[in-house]
C-alpha cells in the first residue's frame, strides 16, 4: 500500500486496538489457571505456569490500547487549528457534545438498564439472593438514591492498581463509571472542557509541560477522577504535537530504538508482576509503546495486505466494540458469553487442562467478531440510534 500517512495508520489501528482492549479485560490474574509469579518453579514449568507468564506479558502489552485512543483523539482535536481562541473553542466543544457527551450519557443509561435486567435474571431465573449477585448486577434499590445515580456517571467502580501504592508510597487508584471502559471517555470530556486552559499551558510550558506530566505519569501521582494523570499526560502529549504541527508518523520515525526498549520493558514486567514498581515500568512502556505501535503499524500495513480490507472495513466499529464488550446483555456480556462458550467447548473436548491459554487467546477474537456482527445488525436496522450511540463515527 502506497502513500501511508498518519491518518491511514490511525484508521488501520482502531480495530486492532479495540481487540487489545478486549484482551485487557480477560484479566489473566483472575483465571483459575493463573499462577502467581513468585510461586513458579522456573526449572519445571507447568502448562498453567506458561499460561501465567504469557498472560502477564500480553496483558501488559495490551495496556497501550486505551492510551492510543486518548492520544489520537486529542491530536485530531487540535489538528489543523491555526489559532485556538474562544470562538474556536466554542465551535469544537459544540461538535464534541455530539461525539463525546451524548454517547457517554446514552451508554451509561443503557449500561444501568442492562445491569438491572442482568440482576433480575440472576435473582428470578437463577434464584440468587441479593447478597450473591456479582458486581456487574444492579438492583432496583441501587438506583433510588441521588449519590448512586451520580456515581454511575463518575466513580461507581474504584479500581486498585497493584498494591494501591505508587513508588512514592502514596495510595493510587482509578475511579470508573458503571461502564468501566468509559473512564477514558469521561476523562476526555473533562479535559476537552478545559482544553483552552491546557492549550495556554502547552504554549507557555512547551516541552517542560510534557516532562512534568511524564514524571507524574511514571510515578502514578493520583489526581482526580476526570483529570486522572493517565489521561492528562496523553492529552497534553497529543496536543503538543498537533499544536506545533508535528506529524505523528514523521516525528516518531526517529525513535525506532524504542521498539526493542518496549519489548525489554514488557519482559521486565513479568518478574515484577504485582509489585508497586511494576506500575512505573508499565507506564514507561505505555509511552514507548505508543511510538512503537505507530512504527510497527507503518510496516504491518505493507506486509499484511490480505487483512487490510477487513480491518479498514470494520474500523468504524471500534468504538462500539470498546463500549459494549463488557456490558451484560440479559444473560452475559459479549466477552463473558464468548469466554463461557469456549471454556465449555474445551471441557467437553477434553482440553480443559490447557484451556487457560487457549481460552485467553481465542475469546477476544471471537468476541470481536460477535461485536462486529452486533454492530452491523444494529447499524442496518436502527441507523439513526446507532449514529447517536457512536457519536457519528
Amino acid at each position: 500500500m502506497d502513500n501511508i500517512n498518519t491518518s491511514l495508520i490511525v484508521k488501520w489501528l482502531r480495530l486492532p486496538m479495540a481487540l487489545l482492549v478486549i484482551f485487557i479485560h480477560m484479566t489473566p490474574h483472575l483465571n483459575p489457571h493463573f499462577t502467581p509469579v513468585y510461586s513458579i518453579d522456573w526449572q519445571s514449568l507447568s502448562p498453567d505456569n506458561i499460561y501465567s507468564i504469557i498472560g502477564i506479558f500480553f496483558n501488559n502489552l495490551c495496556t497501550v490500547a486505551v492510551h492510543f485512543f486518548f492520544f489520537t483523539a486529542v491530536y485530531y482535536f487540535f489538528f489543523n487549528t491555526e489559532k485556538f481562541d474562544k470562538d474556536t473553542y466554542k465551535s469544537k466543544i459544540k461538535k464534541r457534545i455530539k461525539t463525546l457527551l451524548v454517547p457517554y450519557v446514552l451508554w451509561i443509561i443503557i449500561t444501568i438498564i442492562l445491569r438491572i435486567l442482568y440482576g433480575l435474571y440472576k435473582m428470578y431465573v437463577l434464584k440468587l439472593s441479593i447478597s450473591e449477585l456479582p458486581s456487574d448486577c444492579l438492583t432496583i434499590d441501587e438506583i433510588t438514591t441521588l449519590s448512586n445515580i451520580l456515581s454511575f456517571f463518575w466513580n461507581y467502580f474504584i479500581i486498585n492498581e497493584n498494591n494501591t501504592l505508587n513508588p512514592l508510597g502514596l495510595s493510587s487508584y482509578l475511579a470508573a463509571p458503571i461502564n468501566i471502559p468509559l473512564w477514558f471517555l469521561r476523562d476526555l470530556i473533562i479535559l476537552t472542557a478545559i482544553s483552552l486552559l491546557l492549550y495556554k499551558g502547552i504554549k507557555y510550558l512547551k516541552k517542560w509541560g510534557i516532562a512534568i506530566l511524564l514524571a507524574a505519569f511514571i510515578l502514578n501521582i493520583e489526581t482526580l477522577p476526570g483529570i486522572h494523570v493517565k489521561g492528562l499526560f496523553f492529552f497534553v502529549f497529543g496536543s503538543y504535537l498537533a499544536v506545533n504541527k508535528l506529524d505523528i508518523l514523521d516525528t516518531f520515525k526517529s525513535y525506532k530504538w524504542l521498539i526493542p526498549l518496549s519489548i525489554a520493558l514488557l519482559i521486565m514486567l513479568v518478574p515484577a508482576d504485582n509489585m508497586p514498581i511494576s506500575t512505573s515500568i508499565r507506564h514507561i512502556y505505555q509511552v514507548t509503546g505508543i511510538i512503537a505501535v505507530f512504527l510497527l503499524a507503518n510496516t504491518m500495513i505493507k506486509k499484511l495486505k490480505y487483512i487490510n480490507q477487513f480491518i479498514f472495513k470494520h474500523s468504524n466499529a471500534s468504538f462500539f466494540i470498546y463500549v459494549v464488550h463488557t456490558i451484560p446483555i440479559v444473560v452475559a456480556s459479549p466477552r463473558g458469553f464468548t469466554s463461557l462458550l469456549i471454556d465449555k467447548t474445551l471441557y467437553i473436548s477434553g482440553l480443559y487442562k490447557h484451556s487457560g491459554g487457549i481460552s485467553y487467546f481465542l475469546t477476544p477474537f471471537v468476541c470481536l467478531f460477535v461485536c462486529i456482527i452486533m454492530y452491523n445488525i444494529l447499524k442496518r436496522f436502527i441507523p439513526k440510534t446507532m449514529e447517536a450511540l457512536i457519536g457519528g463515527r
